[in-house]
């Protein structure tokens, strides 16, 4: 019987053109990271300190039903638990700058998580950093957000050993 010894290294980084791009590289991509707050990676552009992942703005506008409908059915790199971000997310997004480093402008309105069956809803505006009641029919952007892993950043490699044989 001979064996075959050989180990395993399973990458979460994609290779272009020699260069290592992180697995999400063509989703939610940060525009900039240059000293700042965010990274690529996990689906999105990631705040380094808490680890929310804001995905690719959404360019056409949604009522509120498609945007939380977008949002639950978005997958961005290989993760599918994105929502609609609350109001101290955004908050903080803007005061970080955020709209630097994501696909949008800061000066329209984006959806808020929202649980009530009222007929009105909230949405964010980037710029002026406030909430404002809209109609849950009209449209507005939608920027979903997911909670990522704060313990690090970047790519991800594992190794695994593995022994296998045949008769011979």
């Amino acid at each position: 019987m001979k064996l075959i010894v050989g180990l395993l290294f399973l990458s979460s980084c994609l290779f272009f053109n020699g260069t290592i791009l992180a697995d999400d590289f063509w989703a939610g991509r940060c525009l900039d990271e240059e000293g700042s707050g965010f990274v690529t990676g996990e689906g999105g552009c990631k705040e380094r300190e808490t680890g929310n992942v804001w995905g690719y703005s959404f360019e056409q506008r949604l009522d509120f039903a498609g945007a939380v409908a977008h949002c639950d059915g978005l997958v961005e790199g290989p993760y599918g638990d994105w929502r609609l971000a609350t109001f101290s997310e955004l908050d903080r997004f803007a005061r970080m700058h955020g709209a630097d480093h994501v696909h949008f402008d800061a000066n329209d309105v984006f959806w808020l998580k929202d649980s009530s069956n009222s007929p009105v809803g909230f949405g964010y505006i980037m710029a002026d950093r406030e909430a404002a009641e809209i109609e849950r029919s009209a449209d507005a952007r939608v920027l979903c957000v997911r909670q990522g892993n704060t313990a690090g950043y970047g790519c991800k490699t594992e190794s695994a050993l593995f022994v296998t044989g045949h008769g011979g």
